[in-house]
């Protein structure tokens, strides 16, 4: 938990800096009688953004943990004795 709080914490304060601003500046540049498809389409960006994200991360992860089980299985094996 000691080693995750900080990034969560810096990941919120990211979210809480940029999200809201954004979407305030996204729901008063848009005429009143389309403020409901104004802000339909800021949540589907919001999510769809997310979901890259997330995607992103876990394709790289993913990435990131091949390369280092292939490194280590390889540098693992040992030579074999032919006595």
């Amino acid at each position: 938990m000691v080693n995750v709080l900080p990034a969560v914490v810096v990941f919120g304060a990211g979210i809480a800096i940029t999200v809201a601003p954004l979407t305030a500046t996204a729901m008063s540049s848009a005429p009143a009688h389309l403020a409901g498809i104004a802000s339909a389409v800021n949540n589907d960006l919001s999510r769809f953004g997310g979901l890259v994200f997330i995607s992103g991360g876990l394709c790289a992860a993913g990435g990131l943990l091949a390369a280092v089980t292939i490194t280590s299985s390889s540098s693992s094996r040992a030579p074999r004795s032919t006595s």
